[in-house]
């Protein structure tokens, strides 16, 4: 389907872009979750 020469870069600087946001997504959740984890004490999250 692809032959076109300019459309193959695309597509991997599309994936290439949502990988690295997913990632940079997945660690500020991470890093928001230490946060509320040191900041707050064990009795306040019930749910986890």
């Amino acid at each position: 389907m692809f032959h076109d020469p300019i459309q193959i870069p695309a597509l991997i600087e599309l994936t290439l872009l949502a990988v690295v946001l997913i990632f940079v997504s997945v660690v500020r959740a991470r890093r928001r979750r230490q946060r509320l984890r040191n900041g707050a004490d064990a009795g306040t999250n019930p749910g986890r």
